[in-house]
């Protein structure tokens, strides 16, 4: 039997990310123990910390951490070296690849795109990079774009292709075969003015892009952003895990709505110890959200403290409180709710977050956590608290990343931090 794997991507923001559903999808279908969810690090280091502490054996990276992560990792593959920028990270020695070249090409080879192409780049940032890149490998003669010109001048010699001002936009794709956006959903442009029959456009946004109705309209081939996605997470899946899928099983996952974004609830899990409560009153008090804390809604309940609860009672009778107070703050809206460590045990206590909350992460080392506990815990009241508390993580992480919408790490940082970081990603 196969040990689990937990992969991620990393961004900021990043709870918008379709990527968990497109690998989670591609685990279940091809029998991989394995679970794929969003970290939300402040930095590039901190992303790195991450995957080390929680022993990721792969991660994607997005904005705005794609060049931070390639001047840190060592192990970087000729796609890296040639755009500067990373999107996949696999293994323990942290190879960095970027599949981003694979997903434009394989998109634009998926609307007939050929050698002798004239194409046209928006933009001068990391996609724009590996745009390049993949329109070299079809053999398209390529002309770069952007405001400010003198990036797209050094990107253009960087890959000996052209550059234009952007005075000259009308002209450019006027006569060009390929257009390809890599400009952020709030730029402005009027490059959908000069759209016309039989040319392939891409557009890197894949959610309501300003060109594709004018594309659609005027007889273009139109190729959308999630085709990028999907086409760049197929080629990451094969780093990951050696095998093969197809264009179409992998964009059967994807659903182009934001459901996270219409939760009225935010639960926060994680572990003992991890900052919970704490993160919890003041992402409340920051959200103007009530707060509920679980285990002191047991305690009000039972008329009795959780220790008492675990001593005279027992474990399975806790448990079972624990799902009765979760399924009534479950119907209280506008809310932060702090979890108990071990409200992922019970699979309907996982349904019932998934249903109706964006469910948070708050991860903290065990030896962060442990420091910030009562000794007196009923499962960590033994000889080696810090083993038994890495054994009852071990258990039960798997269970955490099933559980999340997003992780948060609380290490190295204060409360107000955390919060801050998870209502920036809310907001």
């Amino acid at each position: 039997m196969t040990a689990f794997k937990l992969y991620a991507v990393c961004g900021n923001p990043v709870l918008h990310s379709k990527s968990p559903d497109i690998y989670n999808m591609l685990f279940e279908k091809h029998g991989i123990d394995a679970r794929y969810i969003r970290v939300r690090p402040e930095n590039a280091s901190e992303a790195l910390s991450i995957y080390d502490s929680l022993g990721f054996s792969g991660m994607n990276v997005t904005a705005p951490f794609k060049e931070d992560l390639c001047s840190i990792l060592s192990n970087k593959k000729e796609d890296v070296i040639l755009t500067g920028a990373v999107n996949t990270i696999s293994g323990k020695d942290k190879s960095a690849f970027n599949t981003d070249i694979y997903g434009v090409e394989s998109t634009l080879r998926m609307k007939s795109a050929v050698s002798g192409m004239k194409a046209v780049v928006l933009g001068a940032g990391g996609a724009a990079k590996a745009a390049v890149c993949a329109l070299k490998n079809i053999g398209a003669d390529i002309t770069i774009i952007n405001r400010t010109e003198e990036k797209a001048k050094l990107i253009a010699e960087k890959y000996s292709v052209k550059h234009s001002p952007f005075s000259e936009l009308k002209n450019e794709i006027e006569s060009c075969n390929i257009l390809v956006s890599t400009l952020p959903a709030s730029a402005s442009t009027s490059a959908a003015d000069y759209i016309h029959p039989g040319m392939i456009v891409l557009d890197a946004i894949y959610k309501d892009s300003s060109l594709e109705a004018m594309a659609v309209n005027r007889g273009a081939k139109f190729a959308k952003g999630i085709d990028w996605l999907i086409n760049q997470g197929i080629k990451s899946f094969e780093i990951y895990t050696g095998k093969s899928a197809s264009y179409e099983e992998t964009a059967s996952s994807f659903n182009p709505e934001n459901v996270l974004g219409r939760k009225e609830r935010i639960a926060l899990i994680g572990f003992m110890g991890s900052g919970k409560s704490t993160v919890g009153k003041i992402l409340a008090e920051k959200t103007g959200r009530d707060f509920y804390d679980i285990d002191g809604l047991i305690e009000k309940k039972a008329g009795m403290s959780i220790n008492e609860i675990f001593s005279i009672s027992g474990a399975d009778y806790f448990r079972s409180l624990e799902s009765e107070v979760l399924a009534e703050v479950l119907n209280y809206k506008n809310s932060v709710i702090s979890c108990g460590g071990g409200i992922i045990l019970r699979k309907e206590n996982v349904s019932l977050l998934k249903e109706s909350a964006v469910t948070v992460w708050i991860h903290a080392s065990i030896d962060a956590s442990v420091k910030r506990l009562d000794s007196s815990r009923p499962l960590l009241n033994v000889e080696d608290p810090v083993q038994r508390a890495m054994e009852l993580f071990s258990e039960r992480k798997k269970l955490y990343a099933i559980a999340c919408d997003l992780l948060v790490s609380n290490e190295n940082k204060t409360a107000e931090k955390c919060a801050e970081i998870i209502y920036e990603e809310i907001r």
